[in-house]
């Protein structure tokens, strides 16, 4: 069986577009296509397709093992979700008090921030798991962190729906 030459780009790119057409539940003929297309080549085979699948497998499998290994890489990553969480919160209080003007938009920001705020509440509530019982007062660092980086929704609600 020939298989395509990629270049080195190529291969990254084959990988993302792989990796879309297992979580888009293609098939494997859907997959060829849709790679054929995305990387405006028609010398891709199953074969690629299938050799592209198998290095993401044993990818996550050096990184599962990497994660086993050493526990505070899991804990690292962990903690980058957090931190992504508290990101898109600063991002969205700064939208919300830049558009004083459009309720509809600040109504949208507030469902979004409430959405994040779900997502913490989650994250802090398996934090004592996730860090081996060795966070002892999970609760008393929500509400402290809350206060450090971001105002109220309550307060905030009451003048975005005056409009």
């Amino acid at each position: 069986m020939t298989t395509a030459r990629l270049t080195k780009f190529e291969r990254q790119d084959a990988k993302v577009h792989v990796r879309t057409c297992v979580i888009s539940k293609f098939s494997r003929e859907e997959s060829l296509a849709y790679v054929q297309l995305q990387l405006n080549r028609n010398d891709i085979t199953i074969y690629d397709i299938d050799r592209i699948k198998s290095g993401l497998k044993k990818d996550t499998e050096k990184w599962m093992q990497s994660l086993m290994k050493d526990r505070y890489a899991y804990v690292a990553q962990y903690k980058e979700r957090i931190d992504e969480c508290y990101k898109y919160e600063r991002e969205y209080w700064r939208l919300y008090y830049a558009n004083p003007d459009q309720p509809h938009l600040q109504r949208g920001i507030l469902d979004s921030l409430q959405n994040v705020t779900s997502t913490l509440t989650s994250l802090y509530d398996i934090l004592p798991e996730v860090a081996g019982g060795q966070f002892t007062d999970v609760k008393e660092h929500i509400s402290k962190t809350t206060e450090e980086t971001s105002p109220t929704i309550a307060a905030t609600k009451s003048t975005a729906w005056t409009a």
